[in-house]
């Protein structure tokens, strides 16, 4: 049967001569795996770029219950992410929170909440200036930490968390006021109110949290290029 969602695309695989196989965090089913046929020849580079990470569609997709695998029948770009795709930062970016919802998103059941996060955050970097994107990781996963409902409450639960961990909970624990409004997503200039070495800290904090509630979340690909662009 056929059905109309949007969907927010993760990733991608090659299959075998032609083919890939694309995880996408669909609204109307959560996260799904489709095997799209005949992308990866000369012909069909234009199909085969719809399916870069962060890439928002409107699709028409067949869908049953128990496959594993899914298909396509019509996608098409519903936001052109021009900004995102020119600039090494913003793709960067891209690259680095879809593997994180990669590995995050298990259910394969919508989420109304949670898709118009994701999406509202990927128009948000399209938009935003590229000098102001230095703290939108950390914003986002904050964020999607609350949304994924882990009981999440603010500072002091975060960092009781992560207690047993090799990090620098005293450093983070002086700036706990201003974690407890990052966890709230109150207006707060992390640039302004964090040094460097402070945000590092943060990032590897949340990334541990991740870790510690999702099973098999492991260590990500994508990490040493976004600490290169935004911690190195």
């Amino acid at each position: 049967m056929l059905y109309k969602t949007e969907g927010i695309v993760l990733g991608f695989i090659k299959y075998k001569e032609s083919s890939i196989i694309t995880r996408i965090y669909t609204e109307r089913f959560g996260r799904v795996s489709y095997i799209v046929n005949g992308v990866r020849t000369a012909k069909s580079k234009s199909k085969a770029a719809l399916y870069q990470p962060f890439n928002l569609l409107d699709m028409v997709v067949y869908h049953r219950e128990k496959n594993d695998l899914q298909r396509i029948s019509e996608a098409r770009l519903s936001v052109l992410n021009l900004s995102i795709g020119q600039s090494r930062i913003k793709s960067s970016l891209a690259l680095f929170l879809s593997e994180v919802l990669d590995k995050s998103l298990r259910e394969e059941s919508g989420d109304t909440a949670l898709f118009e996060y994701v999406k509202q955050h990927i128009l948000l970097l399209e938009d935003m200036p590229t000098a102001e994107c230095y703290d939108f990781h950390l914003r986002f996963l904050s964020g999607f930490l609350i949304l994924l409902g882990f009981g999440l409450q603010g500072a002091d639960d975060f960092l009781d968390s992560i207690s047993y961990e090799r990090i620098d909970l005293p450093t983070l624990r002086r700036k706990s006021a201003i974690l407890d409004r990052l966890f709230a997503r109150d207006e707060v200039d992390l640039k302004a109110s964090l040094t460097k070495a402070e945000r590092d800290i943060l990032l590897d904090g949340l990334l541990l949290y991740f870790k510690q509630q999702i099973e098999g979340f492991g260590q990500l690909k994508s990490i040493d290029i976004i600490r290169q662009v935004f911690h190195g």
